[in-house]
């Protein structure tokens, strides 16, 4: 289970905080992917949300799309 909190930012952005990825979340409710602390060990997509995820590699994002499946899911972030 991700321990997930939401940490304001300047004006209307918070950031997302999981233990396993960060992002930033806007007013627009875009998506940004900021860091990660495992980016080769997939271990970055521990947050539960709709939508797309913004990853660097290919695989990220295949391993991103099979988690999703797994979990269910709240929340709606798109990726940019």
């Amino acid at each position: 289970m991700s321990s997930m909190h939401w940490a304001p930012l300047d004006g209307d952005r918070y950031r997302a905080v999981g233990e396993r990825a960060v992002y930033t979340i806007t007013h627009s409710n875009e998506a940004y992917w900021l860091d990660a602390r495992d980016r080769y060990g997939f271990t970055l997509f521990d947050l539960p949300v709709r939508g797309k995820h913004c990853p660097t590699y290919p695989a990220a994002q295949e391993e991103a799309e099979r988690i999703d499946k797994k979990r269910p899911r709240v929340g709606e972030m798109s990726c940019v």
